[in-house]
Parts: structure tokens; sequence; C-alpha cells
């Protein structure tokens, strides 16, 4: 079986400085608790450029594989 992940969202620093528009100077850190709590849902984060990249597991079908908190903040 492998592992797969998809994208459960996503957030994009952006400035109108940059040519591009493209602010590449900058991570989104968790704080501790938020990281905390991804952890406990089994939530992956990722910086690729400008954007950090929430993943969660999925299986072959695309279906979550992890109960998500509705009360996650």
């Amino acid at each position: 079986m492998t592992t797969s992940y998809a994208i459960l969202a996503t957030i994009a620093l952006q400035h109108e400085y940059y040519a591009d528009g493209r602010c590449p100077d900058f991570d989104i850190t968790p704080t501790a608790a938020t990281a905390k709590a991804m952890k406990g849902a089994r939530i992956l984060t990722k910086m690729l450029g400008n954007t950090l990249v929430l993943l969660v597991k999925v299986d072959d079908a695309g279906v979550v594989l992890v109960d998500i908190p509705t009360n996650l903040r």
C-alpha cells in the first residue's frame, strides 16, 4: 500500500512589492499550540516558495483517513 496525501488547504503570501507578487522572504510557522493540534489531527505542513500547504493522508480513492476535529482552529 502506498501512502498518499492530499492538499487540505493552502496559504500564499503575496505583496505588490515583488515583481511577480510572490513574497518569498517569509515562512509561515505554526505556534506551538497550533503545531500540537495539527500533529494530533495528523496534518502535515510544507512551505513551497511563498505558499504554506497543509496535507492530510488519503486512501487510494482520495478519502481522508483521519478525523479532523470540527473545532480545530
